[in-house]
């Protein structure tokens, strides 16, 4: 059966309705009914079904095993492309990102666009999401290579291919922010302010200082760094959130490096999937951006192999 009835029964699923999915894959809604049919008929069973009064789709158990053997079906397809490709060392297919919302405008700008400009025949996918989804997207093999926080659950499980480092920073508007030190602040200086916290952020407060209603007001706690962004443009609440120490943040708004705390991001790939030649170059032409920006980031012993591995 063509694959393409795996990849659109995912869709499907993954959208939660046949309207939704219809629209993402451009075809009809009864095309998608009809090839659900074939595939319950190929499989002689109930694959979903629909809560009575409700257009959601849900699982059967045979649906979930299909699900799940589909998406691994339709991941060695993609492999076999790249390496197809990779016998003549054509660099195309997709190219496919867990990434959090907040990573992705500045990964685009900085990387992605570069490597659309020297490979064209590839194309992306950038799947957002917080730390948690990134890492089951990426175990599942519906992503290729994550962009997040070395704070994973299980790190055994990942290799973190090239990491860099990034300062909790704190941004608001210039009068906000007026009484904390240009060097050195601490989370003292923050005392009394109201403040936006991305997850990450407020993870490392309450590990570093406990309650953060001792210390400040925490107005709110957002899942993306561009949400706690969100709350800084109003100019009466600041964001803390992680950043790079080259970062740049909306016209208007200041900011402030706090000392002492520091997280990791990383290039990650799971630990169980081979890595495509597409991907291999990517790695390659990712190093070259970090070399030419001269920015001081770590590179583990199987990131090396890979880059030595690569002919580009």
């Amino acid at each position: 059966m063509d694959t393409e009835y795996y990849r659109n029964f995912m869709a499907m699923v993954d959208a939660g309705n046949m309207t939704s999915a219809a629209e993402y894959l451009h075809i009809t809604q009864p095309t998608l009914s009809k090839q659900l049919q074939l595939l319950e008929k190929r499989f002689e069973t109930k694959l979903v079904v629909v809560a009575r009064g409700r257009r959601r789709l849900h699982l059967t158990e045979a649906g979930e095993i299909f699900y799940q053997r589909a998406k691994e079906i339709c991941a060695l397809e993609d492999l076999a492309g790249d390496e197809m490709a990779t016998a003549t060392q054509e660099v195309r297919g997709t190219l496919r990102f867990s990434i959090s919302p907040g990573r992705s405008p500045r990964f685009i700008q900085r990387v992605l666009a570069g490597f659309h400009k020297e490979y064209p025949n590839v194309r992306f996918e950038l799947k957002e999401g917080i730390t948690s989804v990134q890492q089951e997207d990426l175990l599942a093999g519906e992503t290729d290579l994550g962009v997040c926080h070395t704070t994973f659950p299980q790190p055994e499980q990942f290799e973190f291919l090239f990491t860099r480092a990034e300062t909790l920073t704190v941004v608001g508007a210039k009068d906000l922010l007026r009484q904390v030190p240009m060097q050195g602040a601490r989370f003292s200086d923050l005392g009394g302010m109201a403040i936006a916290a991305s997850g990450s952020a407020d993870a490392i407060l309450r590990q570093e200082i406990g309650d953060p209603q001792t210390l400040f007001q925490l107005v709110a706690v957002c899942t993306t760094k561009a949400s706690a962004l969100a709350w800084a443009r109003t100019e009466n609440v600041a964001a803390l959130i992680p950043a790079e120490e080259e970062e740049e943040f909306w016209p208007g708004l200041d900011s402030r490096k706090l000392s002492g705390v520091t997280l990791k991001k990383a290039i990650v790939r799971p630990r169980n999937r081979p890595l495509s030649h597409t991907a291999q170059v990517f790695l390659h032409y990712y190093a070259s951006v970090l070399k030419a920006e001269k920015v001081d980031a770590s590179v583990s012993a199987n990131a090396d192999d890979t880059l030595a591995s690569v002919s580009v």
